[in-house]
């Protein structure tokens, strides 16, 4: 994350270990959906912001997204397994990159070659 979306989002940096994710894809239409649930902590200006931390029942997703037509969401296999405590675990991110179809690709080639 850069510049003031450490800020919005209550975070400077978040490390997915790649073991981690089950599927990732450009998802421009959850992105201007926007965040289920409760917002603990983070940042929700509809149209304009998503940055955060957002809790719906169990699930808990992180979001970082000014332009949902940059948007790809990471789901996560087994996430409680993942992190020490709740503070870290997360289910799904919803996170802006400059170009969301060569992510995905990078990310699906690599999960291709670690099998």
């Amino acid at each position: 994350m850069r510049g003031l979306h450490k800020l919005w989002a209550f975070r400077d940096s978040i490390q997915i270990p790649l073991a981690s994710i089950e599927v990732v894809r450009i998802d421009a239409a959850r992105a201007r959906a926007g965040p289920e649930g409760a917002r603990n902590p983070g940042t929700s200006i509809p149209g304009v912001l998503t940055a955060g931390t957002f809790n719906a029942g169990v699930n808990r997703t992180f979001w970082d997204v000014h332009n949902p037509d940059h948007a790809i969401s990471i789901k996560l296999t087994n996430p409680q397994d993942l992190f020490a405590g709740i503070e870290d675990r997360y289910d799904e991110f919803i996170v802006e990159v400059a170009n969301p179809a060569e992510t995905v690709k990078r990310i699906n080639d690599a999960l291709l070659k670690a099998k």
